[in-house]
């Protein structure tokens, strides 16, 4: 039984930019927040108390 597809993508060299484009600007706004984050729980991090 087929559980699953695989598709291979043939673009074209203009929808390959727009697909990097894309991509980029995903890769940026990941980066950015997890940037912001990890700025916060260093900034709220309390030290132990034993």
């Amino acid at each position: 039984m087929l559980l699953k597809y695989n598709y291979k993508l043939k673009p074209c060299k203009s929808q390959a930019v727009i697909i990097a484009n894309w991509l980029s600007m995903a890769r940026r706004q990941y980066n950015y927040r997890l940037a912001e984050r990890l700025k916060w729980f260093e900034a709220t991090r309390t030290p132990f108390k034993n």
